[in-house]
């Protein structure tokens, strides 16, 4: 068995991780052992860290301001509960729930910066937000002096399969659905077991480095991303979390050839593809790079390895693992 260090996946019940921030009226705070009413009754008080959600009834018309919020959402009561998405919620290249979105009726349009006024239109019982954006955080100080329920989550929330658990059961809380999120969080668990059993039998741990793009800029995943700690659970070493990428540094090709890496992954996002990154992978300068030499290349699908992943967080790993370890994972199961 290969030596290497991974960000572990405890094999005790993903219900019992809380490492989110979520609060009541839009502010937030840190806090672990997200609890909440688990007996159906109504009202009840969500206890998530320090901070508590108070609600009267089972909440009937959610409002969802993030796409990995309006995915999990949808995934746990459907479209029928859901007064509004955001419209990248309802893009089958952006969201995993977007055949659910599409039913529901009422989109936010001007994400990550809505008008508060247009939310709170929707007359929402309980507003879902990522506090990833300012213009987020804004609408939720907006939201706050009109007194809507609100929980908002941080984006590390969902950068590891362990935050993404707390993510869920504090939503099936908020919900009244805790069966449901059960059932979601034990096969992301599953997923997770199957793949990390298998790659212990690993010799040797490839030095990863991952790609993306996001507008114009290509870049490479900091050691905090879900592209980095599936990495590691996958039985690779992250060059981010080797190197202390505490942010995401440019796609240079200067610190790719330095990198030396083994495997690169590059996240296919918008079906892009490898095309953002042909003129930096196709470069004579980086011809004798071990990932380029060796024909290491891969991409990654961004619905299942990226922060807007959720519960398809076990599905990404799998992928990961396959490409890092093809004689121990298969990629379909």
């Amino acid at each position: 068995m290969h030596a290497l260090t991974r960000r572990s996946f405890a094999r005790t019940s993903l219900l019992s991780f809380g490492a989110l921030t979520a609060v009541t009226a839009c502010s937030s705070a840190d806090g672990n052992d997200p609890s909440a009413a688990s007996d159906g009754s109504w009202p009840r008080t969500v206890t998530l860290g320090n901070s508590e959600i108070s609600l009267d009834a089972a909440p009937q018309r959610i409002v969802a301001v993030s796409t990995e919020t309006g995915d999990l959402a949808l995934e746990l009561v459907g479209p029928e509960r859901m007064a509004g998405v955001v419209e990248g919620a309802q893009d089958p290249s952006s969201a995993n729930q977007s055949e659910l979105a599409q039913q529901v009726e009422d989109t936010v349009v001007g994400a990550p910066s809505p008008d508060p006024e247009q939310i709170l239109s929707l007359e929402p019982d309980l507003v879902l937000l990522t506090e990833r954006h300012d213009g987020e955080e804004s609408v939720g100080a907006s939201l706050t002096a009109s007194g809507v329920p609100c929980a908002a989550f941080a984006s590390s929330d969902f950068e590891s399969p362990q935050s993404v658990a707390g993510v869920i059961a504090a939503l099936g809380g908020l919900f009244g659905a805790e069966d449901a999120a059960a059932q979601v969080t034990a096969a992301m668990q599953q997923q997770i077991d199957e793949v990390e059993a298998a790659v212990e039998a690993a010799q040797d741990a490839p030095r990863t480095l991952g790609l993306f793009v996001r507008g114009p800029s290509t870049m490479m995943f900091a050691d905090s991303s879900s592209t980095s700690t599936l990495i590691e659970l996958a039985g690779g070493t992250s060059i981010a979390t080797e190197s202390g990428w505490h942010s995401s540094p440019a796609a240079d090709p200067e610190v790719l050839i330095d990198a030396a890496p083994d495997v690169i992954l590059v996240q296919d996002f918008h079906g892009g593809g490898l095309g953002p990154f042909s003129a930096l992978l196709e470069s004579p300068a980086l011809a004798d790079v071990p990932a380029i030499a060796e024909n290491r290349v891969h991409l990654i699908d961004a619905l299942t390895t990226s922060g807007s992943a959720g519960a398809r967080l076990g599905e990404g790993l799998r992928q990961i693992a396959s490409l890092l370890h093809p004689d121990l994972v298969d990629q379909e199961q």
